[in-house]
């Protein structure tokens, strides 16, 4: 019984602090950012598209190798407009 009531104070304490539940990660947070843009995200699929192999693209841009995987992944070019592969 003592670790549920524990929980609940926690549970209460950041109800009360919005600070304490904001993560700069979460998407609903003002200070949030994405880490690259949909013009980027369109290069990545266009320089793919032509033959150009992920690690080179990661070099050419600046992003790390996994970046481009992320992207390459989750993005597709739809009737020409960018969409996101729903798994």
């Amino acid at each position: 019984m003592a670790a549920i009531r524990a929980q609940e104070r926690v549970v209460e304490l950041g109800k009360k602090s919005r600070r304490a539940t904001i993560s700069p990660y979460d998407r609903k947070s003002p200070s949030y950012q994405p880490v690259y843009t949909e013009d980027q995200i369109r290069l990545v699929l266009k320089l793919h598209s032509e033959g150009m192999r992920r690690a080179d693209i990661a070099r050419k841009l600046g992003f790390e190798p996994h970046t481009v995987n992320n992207i390459y992944n989750r993005y597709r070019i739809v009737h020409g407009k960018l969409r996101k592969t729903w798994r």
